[in-house]
């Protein structure tokens, strides 16, 4: 039960991550569907990542890596506790 919990938590976001010389001809090819770009990374609203390469390769953009996103562990044990677990509680410890 729990092994199936986390295999959801930690199940593909809907996004893509790519990586290329040419960001961005990619922001400009994909208007709108860039939610993050980060030098060479970009982060893209997509869930197949082998149309997205095809997309990408077909319109002349050079891809050096492309692949799901998916939520780290960090990100899972924030979503189940709903805080880092750097967390000090200021009230004494009651939190």
């Amino acid at each position: 039960m729990l092994e199936e919990e986390l295999a959801t938590l930690h199940a593909p976001t809907g996004r893509v991550v790519v990586d290329t010389p040419d960001p961005a001809a990619v922001v400009s090819m994909l208007d709108g569907q860039v939610e993050l770009r980060e030098g060479s990374r970009l982060v893209i609203r997509a869930t197949d990542p082998a149309e997205l390469n095809a997309r990408l390769v077909g319109g002349g953009v050079q891809v050096r890596e492309i692949a799901p996103e998916r939520r780290t562990l960090e990100q899972v044990v924030f979503e189940v506790t709903g805080h880092g677990t750097d967390r000090v509680p200021t009230d004494g410890g009651t939190s």
